[in-house]
């Protein structure tokens, strides 16, 4: 029997999404020193922003695929919706620096993954996918390959 996991595609999609603003806005920096000073800390709020999406969108995605995909950090990444400028202290700024450069490049990659998987699997449908991610950027061209091929 199939496992009902309708919806969890646009959720998923929106992660990625987020993950690789946070990977624009901090790209060009080297310390989280630099990225929370820069831009009068509009940078820094802005990944604060993007990590409540994160959060939110994390806790779209149903149980099914929470369960299928263990290896993605979904309860941690549910309380992304927490993070406040307010609570940012240095250790969070180093934490969060962290969590943006290295982590979420890496969950990422096994989001990708599944996506890849749950439409090779039939589980996520096809036109769905390609209507939501109707604004291509390089990483739904390269998506798109590789489901082609």
């Amino acid at each position: 029997m199939r496992k009902n996991t309708s919806g969890n595609l646009a959720p998923i999609i929106d992660i990625l999404r987020s993950i690789e603003q946070l990977s624009e806005l901090a790209n060009s920096y080297n310390n989280s020193f630099e990225f929370y000073n820069a831009s009068d800390h509009m940078l820094f709020n802005n990944s604060l922003s993007l990590l409540v999406d994160i959060g939110v969108a994390s806790k779209r995605v149903s149980n099914n695929i929470k369960e299928d995909h263990p290896e993605i950090p979904w309860q941690v990444m549910k309380h992304f919706i927490g993070v406040t400028e307010k609570e940012s202290t240095l250790l969070n700024r180093e934490i969060l620096f962290d969590l943006i450069k290295d982590k979420l490049p890496r969950i990422s990659g096994i989001l990708e993954e599944v996506i890849l998987s749950e439409l090779g699997n039939k589980n996520f449908d096809t036109e769905e996918y390609q209507n939501y991610s109707a604004n291509n950027t390089n990483f739904y061209s390269e998506l798109e390959d590789s489901i082609q091929d």
